[in-house]
């Protein structure tokens, strides 16, 4: 379907510059929330804009609120905590290390360098040191994390990071599952998750609601993932990265601009049409 004349005043709003964000931004929509209507598209575009700058200009020195009581609880012994780059996702490390504990954070090697510098920068150099860094490329990582795990510093993992997807040696050893998102695929690890299990580390799901986080309620959503009797590692980690896309799906179907993956999960999860859900009159295409 060509781009109807409806839909030449949103697209007067992107630049040329934008253009080719904006093409693969569309892409990633399509595959995931199968959306037909360009004007439609355009408008989560520009609200991720928007959100996107939010982002940038949110004070992270506000005071923030205490952790839930929920997950107050599970953090009394160290925890696999999962969470997505959602919502005010960044408040999530600050709210632990206010309340203070330690986090052991696997983060992609390109950006490990400005992640030190942000957290730093933010919770000056003393508070910083409760956060750990790793290079998530590292062949020797869940060495590490299970050395300061036994430090008492929780792992905090981002499952919609990308870092690995992509390499011959994570595919040759078969950690990577294709996950039901909305109406697309996404390609997963499934170590971390196997990890968590062999070490007896409580799984948690813990996503930003995308309310603003210095307002006085309970922001963070908490959901706990318990071992079956007799299951196995891959087994767990298999069911439970299921369930994990499922209960985010909810979150971002109500609000899709709060995902910041949308501008690059063409670069690191893979994502896929399910195609039994396309009819060939609401295939899109946007010319510029």
């Amino acid at each position: 379907m060509l781009k109807s004349k409806s839909s030449d005043e949103h697209i007067g709003n992107i630049t040329d510059k934008d253009s080719l964000e904006f093409a693969l931004f569309s892409a990633n929509i399509q595959h995931i929330l199968n959306v037909p209507s360009s004007s439609e598209i355009i408008g989560i575009y520009e609200r991720s804009k928007t959100f996107q700058k939010k982002q940038a200009n949110w004070n992270p020195n506000n005071p923030l609120d205490k952790l839930s009581a929920q997950l107050f609880n599970t953090l009394q012994k160290t925890t696999f905590i999962a969470t997505f780059h959602f919502g005010y996702y960044r408040s999530l490390v600050l709210k632990l290390v206010n309340d203070g504990y330690k986090v052991c954070i696997p983060v992609a090697r390109k950006i490990l360098d400005s992640q030190m510098s942000y957290y730093a920068n933010v919770l000056g150099v003393i508070r910083a040191r409760n956060i750990v860094l790793l290079d998530a490329e590292d062949s020797g990582l869940f060495f590490k994390i299970a050395k300061y795990s036994k430090l008492g510093y929780h792992t905090l993992c981002y499952l919609d990071g990308g870092s690995g997807v992509k390499t011959k040696r994570i595919r040759s050893r078969g950690s990577l599952v294709q996950v039901s998102l909305a109406n697309g695929y996404i390609i997963s690890k499934l170590a971390f998750l196997k990890f968590a299990y062999i070490c007896n580390l409580s799984v948690i799901l813990c996503i930003h609601s995308g309310r603003l986080v210095d307002i006085d309620c309970d922001n963070l959503s908490v959901k706990y993932y318990p071992v079956l009797e007799d299951e196995s590692s891959d087994a767990y980690s298999r069911r439970i990265i299921h369930q994990l896309y499922s209960d985010f799906e909810s979150f971002l179907i109500k609000n899709p601009e709060m995902w910041e993956c949308w501008f690059y999960l063409h670069q690191s999860n893979l994502p896929k049409s399910k195609s039994s859900n396309w009819k060939i009159e609401d295939r899109l295409l946007l010319l510029f």
